[in-house]
């Protein structure tokens, strides 16, 4: 599946560790947040705290969260080929990254690229624009499926 919801979860259990497995695999983790007292509600709680899922309050933020909520034009490209991306040396810097795995924090990408973390801020928020990158909780980013999807080329444009 591309995406599991806690709804009810003790502080050990297998809810949680299905949480875990879920990381482990690059699926999004939603956890419904609870009281503060109630038993059931602290392993979700916890999940939303430690940034290993996110809020789910609403059926459209799981669909927001996979992108599903795109409407497929009836005019689009069916050949992958069709489509053509063209990024900056930069945004290629950071998405040959995102090639070696799917996802990292902030700091790391500007360690890793020597970018300053406000360009790079930016540079990630376009490229979230543009459907390459996700962000998640704790200033971590997520590879999209579409990147997977595109071939990059030496002249930094990208078939998709």
């Amino acid at each position: 599946s591309d995406a599991i919801i806690i709804v009810e979860a003790a502080t050990k259990g297998g809810a949680l560790i299905t949480a875990e497995y879920a990381n482990n695999y690059h699926r999004e983790v939603f956890a419904v947040p609870g009281h503060l007292n109630q038993t059931f509600s602290q392993g979700c709680n916890k999940l939303i705290r430690e940034n290993k899922a996110q809020i789910y309050t609403k059926p459209e933020d799981v669909i927001e969260a996979l992108n599903w909520d795109q409407p497929v034009s009836k005019t689009a490209p069916t050949d992958k080929t069709a489509l053509a991306l063209e990024f900056t040396e930069e945004e290629s810097q950071i998405l040959a990254l995102f090639r070696q795995k799917p996802d990292w924090h902030i700091d790391e990408l500007s360690w890793r690229t020597q970018i300053h973390l406000g360009k790079l801020a930016s540079l990630l928020l376009n490229l979230e624009f543009r459907g390459m990158v996700r962000t998640l909780p704790g200033k971590k980013y997520r590879s999209s499926p579409k990147q997977f999807d595109c071939q990059f080329l030496v002249n930094r444009t990208t078939t998709c």
